[in-house]
């Protein structure tokens, strides 16, 4: 597996609400529609899904990808939890990408609020993790169970490295000019079965 890395901009929050958060559900095997959603990983403030609850293929974005999911052990200091979808948690993303806490809208850096011009922040930086072209080949020809079974391996995979990154580099500074800290990360994960490039 590889792994990109860089910095968003403003402009990056409406390609994730059109994309993934803005994106109708499809109908799944229950008949549900969007108020269908999968039960809610995480809820319990834990901020994600156990091992193998990660894809719910009953329950697609008219996009063909799963909802995305929060990962990592700053979740649940910043409200949020579980699956990305539906209307609350385009405002928690949106709230989150633009310095503010997920439920409470309180300001959590200096500059929040600030997407352009001078002092600018920098709302969050995409990681995108990529299978090898031989791992793409050989999920294409897969029977769909299997093609399931390799989106949590995919899943649970970048929840490792989100976590050993967590544990290894995160860090924060406190205040202007202040000293780091190590910091927890609140990660927006997206599987997508297709190249943005």
């Amino acid at each position: 597996m590889t792994c990109s890395l860089e910095k968003l901009s403003a402009k990056s929050l409406e390609y994730y609400r059109r994309y993934f958060l803005k994106a109708k559900r499809k109908k799944n095997r229950r008949g549900n529609g969007d108020d269908g959603a999968p039960d809610d990983p995480g809820a319990d403030g834990s901020g994600g899904a156990e091992f193998g609850e990660c894809h719910d293929p009953s329950s697609l974005l008219a996009n063909g990808e799963p909802p995305g999911l929060w990962m990592g052990g700053g979740c649940s200091a910043l409200g949020v939890h579980g699956w990305i979808s539906g209307p609350e948690a385009d405002k928690e993303f949106c709230r989150l990408f633009k310095g503010f806490h997920g439920k409470t809208g309180e300001p959590l850096v200096q500059n929040a609020g600030k997407m352009e011009g001078e002092r600018a922040r920098v709302p969050a930086w995409d990681c995108t993790f990529s299978a090898p072209k031989s791992y793409s080949v050989f999920y294409s020809a897969c029977p769909s169970w299997l093609q399931e079974l390799l989106d949590v391996f995919q899943e649970e995979a970048v929840r490792w490295t989100l976590g050993r990154a967590e544990e290894w580099f995160a860090r924060a500074r406190v205040g202007r000019d202040g000293d780091t800290v190590p910091a927890r990360i609140a990660a927006a994960t997206f599987l997508e079965h297709t190249s943005r490039a």
